[in-house]
C-alpha cells in the first residue's frame, strides 16, 4: 500500500511539473519594461449641460466618483505615511519630502488701486489640487499566451501626474510626476472594482510623437518580440483561427447602442486584411483590346502600429496598488497621403479577452 502511494505521488509530481512547464512555455515575453502615462480625467466625457455622460465616456476617463476619491486618498495617504512612496532615482521619500512636492508657489502680478498705479508682485503659497491629477504614469513588463494571443500587464509601479493650469484655468502643458507607488508581494490584497471600463491609444512600437496617442516615455529593446505577435494573431485572425470583430459594433456595444455583438466570419475577416479592386489594361498587340483585370490588395501587417487597449481596473484600498484586467483591444494602422505625410489612424479590428461586463453577450 506504501509502494502504490509513493508511485502515486511521484506520478503525480512529474505531471504537475509537465503543466506548469508548458503553462510557462506558452506565456511569452512581449515587452521587457514600458513606461506610458494613461489620462484619467476626459473633460469632454460628460456634457454638464444636461448631466449626461457622453458617447465614448471611458475614452481615457474615471467615473468621477470613483477617481475623485481615487485622487484624494493617494494625496492623503502619501502625506500622512500611510503608504510609502519614492522619488524617480527609487529612494524612498519623507513626510517632509512629499510635503514640499505637494506645495506650489505662484507669483501673481497686482497694480495698485491709488496713484502712482504701480505694478507690484505677490507669492501665492498653497497645495496641489487633487483633482489635477489627470495622469498615472505606468511601468510594466508585458506577456501574452502564445496559444490565445491574451496580453497581461504585470505593473511594477505607477505614478500620479499632476497638470498645471493657469490663471484662467487652462493647461499651459506642463506636467510632473509627483511620485511613485511601489509594488509588493509582502501583504495580501484585496482589490476592489476602481473602473469597469477604460479606453486609450498606446504605440507598440517606438516613441510616436502624435497627439493620437498617449505619452510613451520608454519601451524596450525587444521590437522583434511585437512584431512576432502582431504577425502571428494576424495571420490566425485573417484565417478565421480566432474571433475578431468589427470595431464599429464593440464601441457602439460599451455605449449601451447594442445588445450583443458577433464575431467576423470567415469572409469578413478575410476582408479585414484584403481588398479587391479592378483595373482596365490594355493588351500589347493588335487589335489592341482593352480588358478587364482583378487586383488583390493584401494589407502590410507591420502597418499596425499600436493598440488601443480595453480595460478594467482594480485597486487595492490599503496599498492604492492597481491591477489591470485587459479586457481587449482594437489594432490600429498609420495613414499617410500621397506625399507620405501622415494623416491620421484607422481601427482594423477588435479582439476580445473576455466579457468586459456581467451582460456583455459575444456570441
Amino acid at each position: 500500500m506504501g509502494r502504490k502511494r509513493c508511485i502515486l505521488v511521484t506520478v503525480l509530481i512529474i505531471f504537475l511539473s509537465l503543466f506548469f512547464d508548458l503553462a510557462k512555455a506558452q506565456n511569452k515575453i512581449l515587452m521587457k519594461s514600458v513606461e506610458y502615462d494613461v489620462p484619467v480625467f476626459n473633460e469632454n466625457a460628460y456634457d454638464f449641460r444636461y448631466g449626461t455622460a457622453n458617447n465614448d465616456w471611458w475614452d481615457g476617463n474615471i467615473e468621477t466618483s470613483k477617481r475623485s476619491a481615487f485622487q484624494k486618498a493617494i494625496i492623503e495617504k502619501a502625506s500622512t505615511g500611510a503608504i510609502n512612496v519614492y522619488g524617480d532615482d527609487g529612494k524612498l521619500l519623507s513626510a517632509k519630502d512629499v510635503d514640499l512636492i505637494l506645495s506650489h508657489k505662484e507669483t501673481l502680478r497686482y497694480q495698485q488701486t491709488l496713484p502712482p498705479f504701480q505694478q507690484y508682485d505677490t507669492v501665492i503659497s498653497g497645495k496641489l489640487f487633487y483633482g489635477d491629477i489627470q495622469y498615472l504614469r505606468f511601468r510594466e513588463q508585458w506577456s501574452y499566451d502564445a496559444k490565445t494571443f491574451k496580453i497581461t500587464k504585470q505593473i511594477t509601479g505607477y505614478a500620479p501626474v499632476w497638470v498645471e493650469y493657469d490663471q484662467n484655468n487652462k493647461k499651459t502643458g506642463k506636467t510632473k510626476a509627483l511620485f511613485w507607488i511601489h509594488y509588493s508581494d509582502s501583504e495580501k490584497k484585496n482589490y476592489q472594482p476602481l473602473t469597469d471600463l477604460i479606453s486609450y491609444n498606446l504605440p507598440l512600437f517606438a516613441v510616436i510623437d502624435q497627439p493620437q496617442f498617449i505619452n510613451l516615455f520608454h519601451c524596450s529593446n525587444d521590437t522583434m518580440l511585437r512584431k512576432q505577435y502582431v504577425d502571428s494573431l494576424t495571420h490566425y485572425a485573417e484565417n478565421n483561427k480566432v474571433k475578431i470583430y468589427d470595431c464599429n459594433d464593440i464601441e457602439g456595444f460599451f455605449n449601451d447602442d447594442q445588445d450583443s455583438i458577433s464575431a467576423l466570419k470567415k469572409e469578413g475577416a478575410f476582408f479585414k486584411f484584403n481588398e479587391i479592386d479592378s483595373m482596365t489594361l490594355t493588351r500589347n498587340e493588335p487589335p489592341y483590346e482593352t480588358y478587364d483585370t482583378v487586383i488583390l490588395k493584401s494589407l502590410d501587417r507591420y502597418k499596425i502600429i499600436g493598440l488601443k487597449f480595453f480595460e478594467k481596473w482594480m485597486i487595492d484600498g490599503k496599498t492604492l496598488e492597481i491591477k489591470k484586467e485587459i479586457l481587449g483591444f482594437t489594432t490600429l494602422i498609420d495613414i499617410f497621403d500621397y506625399d507620405e505625410k501622415f494623416t491620421g489612424m484607422q481601427k482594423l479590428f477588435y479582439f476580445s479577452f473576455d466579457k468586459p461586463t456581467e451582460n456583455f453577450k459575444l456570441k
